[in-house]
């Protein structure tokens, strides 16, 4: 099945989404791409990449998106996590525990690495790794 048919299938949905592969031009694209072809379209679309900013910026961003009635809230568009690989181990289960929310942004969360891997070699906690394998987009790698 091509990018663009799992990107149509999944987009109506409101599911957590891991885009792996390609490059970070590809796999931000590929978020956007989500966003556009939802429902949420009309909504925000937020990206916060872990790999460029501190950790204390993901805790702030995820109580604000709590907060999605709150003016400044991130309301219910699409929250794009790139570079979820990057994010800080002790950070990982407060994550988990967001996606768990029920009133909250759709979530597309990008990853440089695998993250099998990266759990296997204890840099990623696994519950967080099997939650985001639940909907997967693979991109094709680069050459």
């Amino acid at each position: 099945m091509s990018t663009d048919t799992k990107i149509a299938r999944v987009a109506p949905t409101r599911v957590t989404v891991l885009i792996d592969g390609g490059s970070s031009e590809d796999r931000a694209s590929a978020a956007r791409a989500l966003h556009d072809h939802s429902p949420r379209s009309a909504e925000t679309f937020t990206v916060f990449d872990c790999a460029t900013l501190e950790p204390q910026e993901l805790e702030r961003l995820l109580s604000t998106a709590v907060t999605a009635s709150s003016p400044r809230g991130l309301g219910l568009g699409t929250l794009h996590i790139a570079n979820v690989d990057a994010m800080a181990l002790w950070q990982q289960p407060g994550f988990l525990g967001f996606l768990d929310g029920a009133r909250r942004p759709r979530v597309v969360v990008s990853a440089r690495v695998d993250l099998a891997t990266a759990a296997r070699a204890g840099h990623f906690w696994p519950q967080l790794q099997e939650r985001l394998f639940l909907v997967r987009i693979a991109l094709p790698a680069q050459h």
